[in-house]
């Protein structure tokens, strides 16, 4: 019986971390400036750096309209995720997500 369990164990964990492949790293947050849209990832440069996210949280979407251009150029506290996905060729990439927008001046 306790093997059978752990037979069990085992192929459930192994199905969970194929459908998954995916690690998520903890939030991070930056001050930066907003640039644009482009190919519908959003992008936007701080002092050092570029950073492009790929999605948005649908809540902070409603509250601030990215695709309002008005905002290019504004600054920004942009908060986000970062989740690496494995894909089936074994390629990993990572797709940053915003979770949180507050403009530090309008």
């Amino acid at each position: 019986m306790k093997s059978l369990f752990m037979l069990l164990f085992t192929v459930s964990a192994l199905i969970t971390g194929i459908e998954n492949n995916m690690v998520t790293q903890e939030d991070q947050t930056v001050e930066a400036s907003f640039l644009g849209i482009v190919d519908g990832e959003y992008h936007f440069a701080t002092a050092t750096d570029k950073i492009a996210f790929q999605k948005i949280d649908e809540d902070v979407a409603a509250a601030i309209n990215l695709e309002d251009k008005a905002l290019q150029g504004k600054k920004f506290t942009v908060s986000y995720s970062t989740v690496e996905e494995e894909h089936g060729d074994g390629e990993i990439i990572e797709v940053k997500t915003i979770t949180n927008l507050k403009p530090l001046e309008l």
